[in-house]
Formats: C-alpha cells, structure tokens, sequence
C-alpha cells in the first residue's frame, strides 16, 4: 500500500497462521476475516491467537458486529480460563462484499424470460427461499413450509420457492422431507423446490423474482451474503432478525425483519469440544431458536398485496446494497483499516461465565430469550399431531432428545397455558435440559405457541 508497510490478508483465524514470518516483515499490518465461529477446530485457533506476538497494528475483522461481540465473548471466556493474551489484536467491523454488476435489478420482460427458462409460472409474487438444503448450517425450512398453511385459500398470487444445491451433504434426505411437508399439508400451489447448483442459475433466480425469504437460525450464519445480493437485484428482504441479517435489511425500508426466540437448553452442545460432531451440534442449537415464521409470511403477503409498496421497498433496498456493500464500498473499508493504528479494542474488563457455553456466545443473536416464566400452550397442529391426524418430522440426529412419548406427555400438559418451569419439573425421568429442548423444538415447529410473559 505504501513504503514500509505489509499487508497480509487472511480469510481464517488470527495472527497465528503468520507467526513465523514475524521476523521478516518490518510493519505489518495483518488482517484476519472470521467468517465463521461456531465450528469446533476454531477453539484451540482463538487460544493459540492469544499466545503468539502481535504487532500494534494486527486487527482481526468482522463481517457483523454481532460476530465481533461472540468473539469478545469467547475470549472473555479465556481470559477467565486464565489463558493470557501476548498484545492486542483490534477489531474492526467491515461487511462482505457483493459484485453489483451482475447482481442486478431485472426487467419484467428479462424477468419473464428468465422464469420460463426455469419453468416458473410468469404472473405470479416470486417469493425465493435460497439456502442450503440441510436443518443445520442455515435455515430450518419445516417451521416456514407450515406457515405457509396461514395463507387465505383464495390467495393464488404469491409461491415460494425453495432453491438451494442438492449437492450439499444430506441434502438429497432433507428434500424428501421438506417434498414430504409440502404434500402432507397439501401446499402444492403454495410451495415449490427449486434447483439452483451454479452460481449463474443463483443470480438468474435472484433476478426474476420479487421477494427474498430467508428463516436463518444457524450460529454458523455470521453475515449472510444471499439478502445483500437479492437486495443488489432490488428486492426486499423478508428474513430472521438473526446476527447480520439484522445490519443489512432495515425493517419497514429494505424489507421485514422477523422476531426470533433462543431457547437456554443448558448443558446441550454447550462444549466447544474438538472431537465432537459439529453438525449435530449446530443442528441443536438451531432446534433451540424459534424463528416468527408466521411473521415472515405476513411480510410477503403484505408486499404481494401492495405492488408500491413492493417497488419501494425494492429501489430502497438496490440503493442501499450498492451504497454500503458494493465491493467499492468494502475496499475502501479496508483500505481505512490498514491506514489506521488508532482503532478500538474488543477487550474488556466485563467476566463472562467460565466455560464455553452456545448459549452465553451466542444468544444476543436472537431477538428474545425464553424466561422459566414463559407460558406455553399446544396449537392445532400440534393437537392434530396428538390425535395421530399429522406425522411428525423429527430429525434422525436429535431421536435421543425428541421423542414421541416426550412430546406426547409436553402436549397433555399444555391444553391450557403452562408455565415453562412448571413444565420441566413436573416430567419425570428426563433430563431438564432435555425437556427444555423438546419444548424449544415444539415452539419451533408450531405445536407449541408461546403465550407471554416475555423474557430477554
């Protein structure tokens, strides 16, 4: 950049990855991308990162600022575990870029084009759920499927189609379930899957429809690039107010921002444990968040039912995706970064709980939390799922914790608002945090409706 000065710049963890250059570089300045933080190899990373030397200027960067106060939580952790820190290392938040010459709006008639090259009805509100097939490392989509039941039977106009790769592992087994929803609830004009494997048919998807979707629920979700993008090809976003999601769609401008519930299911998943199964884990924790999806559904119809209003929303939402996320904008982040040793540090003198827990790291994710005072009472669906008049979807990795007989013994317990205390008391044999997670998982996939107070 200029004399004197190295720029080395990593998409990983920390310093670490560089220590042995340390000598032959006479000022770096080093910057460090976490895109991720929630798989289990990265542990030992943020510890070694606090042993190895720093320079003043190593700065580790954040796509979101909820991501940055994860990681001050986590090395608050550290630092109670007594696991010193070798220098500063200074954060920075700087978003993830997106190519807004080839994310871009689309005429009706490319749109039209597009959408019969796809096989898409032409005349009808595309409201376009891109995500991975799989209930762990994105979105749940089960929970949105069966809101889709709150639709008027009457309204023909708006369909959802859930787009993704078929290539991710397990996804070829999550789409028989989602197919299986899909006709168990006779959503068929409703809902339809869609193919999306290469990066061109993703932006030719974007670009002829009218409304992105996206329930996110993941701790593995640290930004989201998909609602920028679909927001570069002037749509607005209808997604969970979940980590970045709630820094890139302004409610009510760019789009609709969803409320989300995290569930404290104590001691399960809480180990940041290296040998542990990382899937099954995220799988867990995202069992443990409850997404409005009811919400989501609303927003589009809103949209669907208000051709202005969804005009609007959508040159807002070009407008701002060019503005602050266009890959201009971002370098020149960057570059701001590099040129600047007077940044802030994410230490500080607040303690955290000793031990790793999901829970502490990341619950300011969600919009609230469930209280022990939380009254919770079943819905029709999950009377129909007592009476034997609907199947219920329980995910093979979690038949240890989600049982038949558990969620039977949750649903004669709450014909009339129960408290969730009382609930975890009062079944027997089981272990609280087990019966807390059934109770979140219900929550999650409408047999269970929260009915207030509630906490945060």
């Amino acid at each position: 950049m200029r004399a004197g000065v190295t720029a080395l710049h990593q998409v990983g963890l920390g310093p670490h990855s560089v220590a042995a250059l340390r000598g032959d570089i006479p000022i770096p300045v080093y910057t460090s991308v976490y895109a991720a933080l929630s798989y289990n190899e990265q542990l030992p990373r943020h510890v070694i990162e606090r042993l190895v030397r720093k320079t003043d200027l190593d700065t580790n960067i954040y796509p979101s600022s909820c991501s940055a106060e994860a990681v001050g939580r986590i090395h608050r952790t550290l630092s109670n575990l007594n696991v010193p820190e070798n220098g500063v290392v200074h954060t920075r938040v700087v978003p993830v870029g997106v190519d807004t010459d080839r994310f871009t709006p689309a005429s009706q008639a490319e749109k039209r084009s597009i959408r019969r090259s796809l096989g898409l009805p032409e005349n009808r509100i595309l409201a376009t759920v891109l995500t991975r097939f799989s209930p762990s490392d994105k979105a749940d989509l089960v929970p949105l499927i069966r809101s889709l039941l709150t639709i008027d039977a009457g309204d023909t106009e708006l369909l959802f189609a859930f787009a993704g790769s078929d290539a991710y592992p397990g996804a070829k087994a999550y789409l028989a379930v989602l197919r299986s929803e899909i006709e168990q609830l006779g959503l068929g004009a409703r809902a339809r899957i869609v193919s999306a494997r290469a990066r061109d048919e993703v932006v030719a998807l974007l670009r002829c429809s009218d409304i992105f979707v996206s329930p996110a629920d993941s701790v593995q979700e640290t930004f989201g690039i998909a609602p920028v993008e679909a927001m570069a090809c002037g749509l607005p976003a209808v997604v969970s107010d979940w980590n970045g999601y709630r820094e890139t769609v302004i409610d009510g401008v760019t789009g609709f921002l969803a409320p989300t519930t995290m569930f404290n299911t104590g001691s399960l998943g809480d180990d940041l444990a290296i040998a542990s199964d990382y899937r099954r884990q995220h799988l867990l924790l995202a069992q443990s968040v409850a997404v409005d999806t009811d919400a989501i559904v609303e927003g589009c119809q809103a949209l669907a039912r208000d051709p202005g209003r969804l005009t609007r929303m959508g040159v807002a939402a070009r407008a701002r995706a060019v503005h602050n996320y266009g890959w201009p904008a971002v370098i020149a982040s960057y570059e701001r970064v590099w040129s600047d040793r007077l940044v802030a540090t994410f230490q500080s003198d607040a303690r955290g709980p000793v031990g790793l827990d999901h829970f502490a790291t990341f619950g300011h994710y969600a919009s609230t939390h469930a209280s022990d005072r939380d009254r919770f009472q079943s819905t029709e669906l999950g009377r129909r799922a007592r009476a034997g008049q609907y199947k219920l979807q329980i995910y093979s990795e979690m038949r240890d914790l989600v049982t038949a007989a558990l969620v039977g013994d949750v649903l004669d317990r709450t014909t009339t608002p129960a408290m969730l205390i009382n609930l975890v008391e009062a079944i027997d044999g089981r272990d609280p945090s087990s019966v807390r997670f059934c109770i979140a998982w219900m929550v999650k996939h409408s047999l269970l409706r929260r009915c207030g107070p509630t906490g945060r």
